[in-house]
């Protein structure tokens, strides 16, 4: 163990990214899609890009079902990405998966990831397996991996707690109060646990 890794963590530590927290407080055996899904927020929040609510009226038919709705849109921030401090491998790669289905690399829609995810299961199915081993891999480079744990049970509860405080800081960092956006993170992390754990199965 390195003598810069303390025995027993009560903390995460606050600049920790969140997929490094889930496997830290898991000991690896844990790399959900939750972590996916936090480590995209946590990029808007690093500023490496930006997700817009975009509010679209629905007119519905004949004033049934007549309200607002939001499209939720992915904006890139090459310039940021470029210039500021390198992402992790496992973070870029996930820059990288979320891009892949922009038209023009710049920006995309929630709506057509999912729907492009649906039509493209070994596509996800291949990036999500290789974004496991590759937290796991970070972790294990920085020494937080023990070779024997307490119990699973213990774990699992301590993990879910933890992750679930960072995974809400970093929503109310970018959403404050903003209830449309706290709707969209919580079905977009449904959407994506659901079908990676379908097509997994």
């Amino acid at each position: 163990r390195s003598p810069d890794v303390p025995k027993y963590v009560h903390n995460p530590p606050s600049n920790l990214p969140p997929a490094l927290v889930e496997a830290l407080i898991s000991q690896g055996d844990i790399v959900s899609t939750n972590a996916f899904t936090a480590t995209v927020l946590d990029l808007a929040r690093r500023k490496y890009l930006k997700i817009e609510a975009v509010e679209k009226i629905n007119n519905g038919f004949f004033g049934i079902g007549a309200g607002k709705k939001y499209a939720y849109v992915l904006h890139k921030d090459t310039k940021k990405y470029v210039s500021k401090k390198p992402l992790l491998t496992f973070e870029k790669d996930v820059f990288d998966f979320v891009f892949s289905f922009s038209t023009d690399s710049k920006t995309v829609e929630m709506d057509k990831i999912k729907k492009d995810m649906k039509t493209s299961p070994t596509k996800v199915r291949t990036f999500f397996r290789s974004f496991q081993k590759e937290v796991k891999d970070e972790a294990k480079k920085r020494d937080f991996l023990e070779n024997t744990g307490s119990s699973w049970r213990v774990k699992f509860i301590v993990f879910n707690i933890i992750f679930i405080i960072v995974f809400m800081s970093i929503i109310a960092q970018i959403f404050g109060v903003f209830l449309e956006g706290f709707y969209f993170i919580i079905m977009f992390a449904v959407f994506f646990g659901v079908f990676v754990l379908g097509i997994a199965s």
